[in-house]
C-alpha cells in the first residue's frame, strides 16, 4: 500500500482500517484514540458544534462500536503482541476487550456533560505488560488542563499529556501503531520522543490535516535531529 506521507518517523495511510493486515507493520504497542464522540448518539453533550458530522459515514453507536472499531482493536493487539493503550472513550468503553490495568484522563475544566453531570474524566485502557516493570513505577492517570493540539478535527488529544502517555508506554526504538489516526497527534508525539510510528486514517481530509501537521512540526526533543 503506498504511504500518503512519510517522513523519518512517521508513515501515513489514507485506507480503513478494517481492511488492514497489521502483522505486516512489525509494530510494538497500539496506542489510539478510536471514535467516540462524533456521531449522532454520542455519550457526552458538546458545548460546540462546529465539527458536527465530522465522519459522515460513521456512527458511533454501540453496534457500530461492536461490529467495526472494536474488531479493529482486537486485531491490532493481537499484532502488537497483546501490548496496547487506547481511550475509548465513557460510553461504550464496557464494549472493548478488558484492560490489564486502567487510568484516566481527568479534565476538571470539562465543559461537556452527561445525563449524570460533568463529564470529566476519560478511560484510558492498558494492555499487556508493561515496558518498564520491575524498573520504574509511574501513574496511570494523568489531569488534563490543556487545549486540544489541532482545532481541525473534534477529537484531537491535547500534546502534552498525549506525549505523557505515550513515553509512558513505549521505549527507544519502538514502533507504534495507530489505526485511527485522527489529525495526527500520535505522530507529532512519535516525533518529539523520536519513536517510529504506523497512522492509519479512513478520511482523506484528515490526512490532508496530519500531513500538513508533520510537514512543519519541528521535533521538541533536543536530542531529535532533524
Amino acid at each position: 500500500m503506498e504511504a500518503y506521507y512519510s517522513n523519518k518517523f512517521v508513515t501515513v495511510y489514507n485506507a480503513d482500517s478494517a481492511s488492514i493486515d497489521f502483522n505486516v507493520y512489525s509494530s510494538d504497542i497500539l496506542f489510539t484514540d478510536p471514535p467516540h464522540g462524533i456521531g449522532k448518539r454520542t455519550g457526552t453533550i458538546s458545548r460546540s458544534r462546529s465539527h458536527k458530522n465530522a465522519y459522515i459515514q460513521y456512527d458511533d453507536s454501540p453496534e457500530n462500536v461492536a461490529q467495526i472499531i472494536v474488531p479493529i482493536v482486537k486485531a491490532a493487539l493481537l499484532a502488537c503482541n497483546g501490548r496496547g493503550i487506547i481511550t475509548p472513550g465513557t460510553a461504550c468503553m464496557c464494549l472493548y476487550p478488558s484492560p490489564t490495568a486502567f487510568g484516566v484522563f481527568y479534565q476538571p475544566a470539562a465543559c461537556g456533560m452527561n445525563k449524570w453531570g460533568w463529564a470529566d474524566c476519560q478511560p484510558i485502557f492498558y494492555y499487556g505488560k508493561d515496558p518498564r516493570a520491575g524498573k520504574t513505577i509511574t501513574r496511570c492517570s494523568f489531569i488534563v488542563t490543556e487545549r486540544a493540539s489541532s482545532t481541525e478535527h473534534p477529537c484531537a488529544k491535547p500534546i502534552e499529556v498525549w506525549q505523557k502517555l505515550l513515553e509512558k508506554g513505549t521505549l527507544d526504538g519502538d514502533t507504534v501503531l495507530d489505526p485511527f489516526a485522527g489529525s495526527g497527534t500520535t505522530g507529532i508525539a512519535c516525533m518529539n520522543l523520536g519513536r517510529r510510528c504506523i497512522l492509519i486514517e479512513k478520511e482523506e481530509k484528515y490526512c490532508e490535516v496530519i500531513a500538513r501537521r508533520l510537514e512543519y512540526h519541528k521535533p521538541l526533543n533536543r536530542l531529535i535531529k532533524d
